[in-house]
């Protein structure tokens, strides 16, 4: 009996997966045995030299000027979406790490607080509150000035 055309999109996905799960494993396997993968890669390289000497393969410079433009502005979309997998994932990563527990009990680890004396921070607080006062003492003849400027400019 034939099958119905959803059932057949599922089954072709599935064989799609399957066939990339087969794919990922077989090239894990090749990539670890560097001797193989160092052959690999040669024949790779031989087959494009002999594609680019046969003329199948042109080079971006070789191209109509309408091909460059079409070929470059590929480039650039990969090149986005490239960055932009990446972005996603540092940040997904980010996300985990922040949002994870830590990985061992807090009391087991000795946790080094930068020492600072009372004397250090009664002196910070200080020089804190100095330079907001500076600061707004600048900020009303900041405003004075440019009060009387307009009133000269009238």
């Amino acid at each position: 009996m034939a099958r119905s055309k959803k059932e057949q999109e599922r089954y072709l996905e599935k064989r799609r997966e399957m066939k990339k799960m087969s794919m990922r494993k077989a090239r894990e396997k090749l990539r670890s045995d560097p001797v193989k993968y160092e052959e690999i890669k040669a024949k790779d390289r031989n087959r494009y030299r002999r594609k680019k000497e046969e003329g199948k393969v042109k080079l971006i410079g070789e191209m109509s000027n309408r091909d460059q433009r079409r070929i470059r502005q590929e480039w650039r979309k990969r090149s986005e979406k490239y960055r932009l997998k990446k972005k996603n994932e540092e940040n997904i990563h980010d996300f985990v790490v922040s949002n994870s527990p830590p990985s061992t009990p807090e009391s087991q680890i000795e946790i080094i607080q930068p020492s600072t004396s009372r004397q250090q921070e009664c002196g910070k607080k200080i020089a804190r509150k100095n330079r907001e006062i500076k600061n707004q003492k600048i900020k009303q003849l900041q405003k004075k000035l440019d009060m009387a400027n307009s009133k000269v400019n009238r």
